[in-house]
C-alpha cells in the first residue's frame, strides 16, 4: 500500500546494499565497518537471509569485556589512559578464539518490506531509535533504508509540491 506521499520503501531503498557473513572474524567487521565508514551493517547467511544486524556498539562490548578486566577500574579512573595499544595488543593475544560476527550480533533485526509506506517506517524508526533497516522479502536482505533517505524524500516532495 503506498503512503500518502504515494512512494515506499522500495521507491527510495538503497539496492546495493553492503552486507557481512555471518562466519566473518572480528578483524573482517572492524576492516568493512571502517573501510566504508559504518555504524552497524546487515548480517547475512550463506543464502544472503538476514540474520541479524551487527554495529560498532557490539564491537566495543567486546573490547570492553575482553580488556577491562586487564586493569582494575580504579586504575583506569585514576589513569584514564592505562588503556593503550599494548593493552589492546596483549588482550587479543589473550583471546582464546577471536568472536565472529555471528557472536556478536543482534539476532531477529527488525527489517520492512518493499511495499512498506514511508510512514510505517518512519515511526519503526523513530520508537525504535533506528538508523537504518534492513528491507528484506521472504527473508532474503533486498536492500537498505536510512533516516536519511525518508528525510530526503520527505523534502524532495515538498519542494516539488512548491
Amino acid at each position: 500500500r503506498p503512503s500518502e506521499m504515494g512512494q515506499t520503501v522500495a521507491d527510495v531503498m538503497t539496492r546495493t546494499v553492503l552486507s557481512i557473513p555471518e562466519t566473518a572474524s572480528l578483524k573482517e567487521l572492524v576492516d568493512v565497518i571502517q573501510g566504508h565508514h559504518l555504524h552497524s551493517i546487515p548480517v547475512v547467511d550463506a543464502q544472503g537471509m538476514l540474520v541479524g544486524v551487527v554495529s560498532l556498539k557490539d564491537v566495543l562490548k567486546v573490547i570492553v569485556a575482553r580488556y577491562l578486566p586487564l586493569h582494575s577500574a580504579v586504575s583506569l579512573e585514576e589513569t584514564p589512559d592505562a588503556l593503550d595499544d599494548n593493552t589492546l595488543e596483549i588482550g587479543f593475544e589473550r583471546m582464546e578464539e577471536m568472536p565472529t560476527v555471528q557472536d556478536l550480533m543482534t539476532r531477529h533485526p527488525k527489517s520492512v518490506k518493499p511495499e512498506s509506506s514511508l510512514l510505517t517506517v518512519t515511526v519503526i524508526m523513530y520508537m525504535n531509535k533506528i538508523h537504518r533497516l534492513p528491507v528484506t522479502e521472504n527473508g532474503k536482505l533486498m536492500g537498505i533504508i536510512s533516516q536519511s533517505d525518508v528525510i530526503r524524500t520527505i523534502f524532495d516532495s515538498q519542494t516539488a509540491k512548491k
